[in-house]
């Protein structure tokens, strides 16, 4: 819009100046015209582009309803000016407040760029409590969708949402913008800085380095060397694996030469995951048959029943070997495969919900309070618990201590035990609360239950006895007989 919209605006500037700011054959209908035109021809291309039977949606309205505000409001402005407040005359407060629209229009688009405008709170999935995990912008729910599917179907159905996440956030990077790809090549050819991009198609590292004082020329051979007759590298340069997949298999493929005898040799190395207690270590010479273009390093993850973070580790190549020649490595010639954990700790909440009634005892009774491990049961865990006045008081309506629980392995239920002391209750309910807090061992407490993730809240109400109360109404109503009859002995007396 801008290279062509510059030539009218130019046009119409000169013909200003050199006519005294006196308007005659161009004017601002010139510049609405063309503006008109480039708007209509971009939706025209944007509608007949999209393939038959298929179909695109708007995935950020905020821009959409940006740039169609201001494109109307243009319009507008021009008529208003021009035949409302000064008929036929563009006077010099117009035109400086029509500058000044030119800055809200980029605040404008500056706030809609950073999601401020149009953007519900519970829009995105809420994943603040994973580790490295990205949300790809701008994917919609149907795009999510399918790649949860996708992920379910290669590594099993049995998976929870926050590890379908953590493995989207690992194996889907998310693409590069043809913004990065056009400032890479800008500041390539005027010896700039540039930006990190990695798998480039050929034309574009051409395009990259066109012009550049430092020529690059990775494939081509030295003056005094033989020529590179194939190379090998990784056809991803990232991997997820379930630790209890067994194995994971790391594709890698040659280019060049197919018809030849090749072998590349391979290790692994340790990342945060380490060798023979995370994964089983791998090295050797991966070998290509003549034309053969793929061939698979298979390494064997070690599977345990303790709980532990998302580790990684890296397989390495190195030595290329072709007979009759020189071979290379390309540019994925390190893999970074991620162990996901699937050893669930569990999730902890208390058994029934966030509310528990008990009925007062005329004698001191022991409650028993149950909290569940639900969605997993590997390794031990911990849970902090403490006990909250509200009514009721600790030491004259309740008794118990502050603790933890410690659940062993498989294990999926726990107890906190409370005494409820024998206090005379007619028609006043007291209530105290138990708050989990501080779960170890990689469990956590379930966010949908009161407080949240950071705590999950139970509020014990002790109410009087229906029964207790009965005895209390017909020992009142024999009382009041009593004083009764009292009253009309004295009376006599």
């Amino acid at each position: 819009a801008l290279g062509s919209s510059a030539p009218e605006i130019l046009l119409n500037v000169i013909d200003i100046f050199a006519k005294d700011f006196y308007l005659e054959g161009l004017g601002p209908g010139t510049i609405v015209g063309s503006a008109a035109f480039n708007l209509h021809m971009i939706i025209a291309v944007c509608i007949i582009s999209i393939p038959n039977g298929e179909v695109r949606f708007i995935k950020d309205m905020s821009v959409y309803r940006c740039t169609a505000f201001w494109s109307l409001f243009a319009y507008l402005w021009l008529l208003v000016i021009l035949l409302g407040t000064s008929p036929h005359v563009v006077e010099v407060w117009e035109g400086v407040l029509t500058f000044l629209f030119f800055g809200v229009v980029v605040l404008h688009a500056w706030v809609c760029d950073k999601g401020w405008l149009g953007r519900k709170p519970d829009e995105a999935p809420n994943f603040s409590n994973l580790r490295r995990i990205s949300v790809h912008e701008g994917m919609t729910c149907e795009e999510l969708a399918e790649a949860e599917a996708q992920a379910r179907a290669k590594h099993g159905q049995h998976l929870t949402s926050e590890q379908i996440a953590r493995i989207l956030a690992v194996t889907n990077a998310p693409p590069k913008s043809r913004a990065q790809y056009r400032i890479h090549a800008i500041r390539s050819m005027f010896g700039g800085r540039r930006l990190r991009i990695t798998g480039l198609t050929a034309i574009t590292r051409q395009l990259s380095t066109m012009g550049s004082k430092r020529k690059v020329a990775p494939m081509e051979a030295k003056e005094d060397e033989d020529p590179v007759l194939c190379s090998f590298e990784f056809i991803f340069d990232k991997y997820a694996v379930l630790e209890s997949a067994g194995e994971v298999a790391l594709r890698v493929i040659r280019s060049g030469q197919e018809s030849l005898l090749a072998r590349v040799y391979y290790r692994t190395q340790d990342g945060a995951a380490q060798m023979d207690k995370d994964y089983e270590r791998s090295e050797g010479w991966l070998e290509f048959a003549p034309n053969q273009v793929e061939a698979d390093i298979k390494v064997s993850i070690v599977d345990d029943a303790a709980y532990e973070e998302d580790e990684d580790f890296f397989v390495v190549l190195s030595d290329p070997v072709v007979e009759g020649g020189r071979a290379g490595l390309l540019e994925k010639s390190r893999a970074t495969v991620v162990i996901i954990d699937d050893d669930d700790p569990g999730i902890l909440s208390f058994a029934g919900g966030d509310d528990m009634d008990i009925i007062q005892s005329p004698q001191e009774v022991d409650v028993h309070i149950d909290v569940t491990r639900k969605h997993g049961g590997c390794g031990q865990v911990t849970v902090q618990y403490l006990l909250e006045e509200d009514t009721a008081r600790q030491g004259f309506d309740f008794e118990a201590e502050d603790g933890e629980l410690v659940f062993l392995p498989q294990q999926v239920s726990a107890t906190i035990v409370v005494k409820i002391k024998a206090v005379p209750r007619y028609s006043h309910s007291d209530r105290f609360r138990v708050i989990l807090s501080k779960p170890g061992g990689g469990a956590k407490l379930d966010s949908k239950r009161d407080g949240g993730s950071q705590k999950n809240i139970l509020t014990v109400t002790v109410k009087p006895d229906d029964a207790a109360r009965e005895r209390v109404d017909q020992l009142h109503t024999l009382l009041q007989a009593s004083w009764s009859k009292s009253k009309v002995g004295h009376a006599n007396w």
